[in-house]
């Protein structure tokens, strides 16, 4: 019976491991991805987007999709090299690290952003990026903490360099179908960019949801967002929001404004630098030592009924 016992922890162990290496799926004109009981559709070519899951899929041109933190090509792009002059494809905090031939995996950065001067956070360019236009100029290991208000200019909202339309605040809702008003729309990143409100003055985010089914029915949604500082790991969000249509001669439905987190309100989020992960140590380690406590549990008590048999 022990060691009946003992066979299935082991076939449990090997089942959790081998799931959170194995590659995604790929299916014609994107990949679907798994995430928290939903799903993440990534276009061909293309590096997942978004606050939460920004740099975490990778969806190939032809074929073949990745969790960028598990070994294979994700964060290469697909590629069997690093490629020079291309953005690579990992969560912030993470960089691209080749584990065997031909063969990458998004790993934590062994090195504090935030302690870093200007001079050295460029040095540092591949994980950690250098923000002066923040009220104090610093390093950061993402711009995933900022929303597209962080550019103070017309010009500088427009040009978008830091690519807040797609990673920064608010960009959580992108790569997902909403379903409202009896109808299913999807929130696309291509469809996003950062608009500088002339009202507000400040620089807001701008994205469109499209009727699923191909018609010309939609309706956008700007947002101008305004940021607490990053305390103890937390942040408040407030926020104010426009919104047009095409296709309702009654306007947006509330309850697709509500979808589409287009109705402005207030909030509280997760913020900061990820913790530097300790080296030699990971799940396959975890569920390792996990396993070896089992076989010491079941060895022990072995060793301790051939004592009490004699």
């Amino acid at each position: 019976m022990r060691y009946g016992l003992l066979i299935l922890l082991g076939l449990f162990l090997f089942s959790i491991v081998s799931a959170t290496e194995a590659e995604t799926s790929f299916t014609v004109g994107g990949c679907p991805f798994p995430y928290e009981g939903s799903t993440i559709s990534v276009p061909k070519g293309t590096c997942s987007v978004g606050e939460i899951t920004g740099g975490m899929f990778y969806c190939a041109e032809e074929e073949g999709s990745w969790v960028t933190t598990s070994q294979g090509k994700g964060c290469s792009r697909g590629q069997n090299s690093i490629p020079s002059g291309v953005p690579l494809c990992c969560p912030p905090g993470y960089w691209c690290n080749e584990t065997a031939l031909a063969t990458f995996q998004c790993q934590r950065s062994t090195e504090l952003c935030s302690s870093k001067s200007e001079v050295n956070c460029e040095e540092l360019s591949t994980t950690c990026v250098w923000l002066d236009e923040l009220e104090t100029p610093s390093c950061v290991a993402s711009v995933a903490d900022q929303s597209c208000a962080y550019y103070q200019s017309n010009e500088t909202c427009f040009a978008d360099e830091l690519n807040l339309a797609r990673v920064g605040v608010g960009s959580n809702i992108f790569g997902n179908f909403i379903e409202c008003n009896n109808q299913a729309f999807s929130v696309l990143a291509e469809n996003s960019s950062c608009e500088w409100d002339s009202v507000a003055q400040k620089c807001g985010i701008d994205y469109v949801a499209v009727k699923a089914d191909g018609s010309d029915i939609s309706f956008s949604c700007s947002n101008v967002y305004t940021l607490g500082l990053c305390e103890d790991g937390k942040q408040a969000v407030e926020w104010t929001s426009k919104n047009s249509s095409l296709g309702f001669p009654d306007g947006v439905p509330e309850e697709c404004l509500r979808a589409l987190n287009c109705v402005g309100g207030e909030t509280e989020r997760f913020c900061g630098e990820p913790p530097i992960k300790l080296s030699g140590f990971s799940l396959f380690a975890l569920l390792a030592s996990l396993s070896i406590i089992g076989i010491s549990y079941f060895v022990k008590e072995k060793q301790t009924l051939n004592k009490r048999e004699y």
